[in-house]
């Protein structure tokens, strides 16, 4: 997957896209394409990456950049401890 030029870096559970290839997405979507036909048109195999993964990616960059611009595009994600906070988990009773 790393030969893809849209890919940043992969792991075994994410793919972490390039800030070109997200704009490209967001660019393409607008002007018609749907999300998987911009996925297989950068080389993505839609039954490894999955199929719903396009609609997912396109979505979660609109509403990034409808609420932040293309900056916010660039900002990694961030581990989501929320629910641990809402529920009184503590990092010692999560490891316990």
């Amino acid at each position: 997957m790393l030969e893809n030029r849209a890919v940043e870096k992969c792991s075994s559970k994410s793919i972490t896209y390039t800030q070109a290839f997200k704009e490209q997405a967001i660019q393409q979507y607008d002007a018609g394409l749907t999300a998987t036909e911009i996925f297989k048109e950068a080389g993505f195999q839609l039954n490894l990456i999955g199929r719903t993964q396009p609609n997912e990616c396109l979505r979660r960059w609109r509403r990034i950049v409808n609420k932040s611009g293309l900056r916010g595009l660039a900002e990694t994600r961030v581990k989501n401890d929320t629910n641990k906070k809402k529920l009184g988990i503590t990092e010692t009773d999560r490891l316990k």
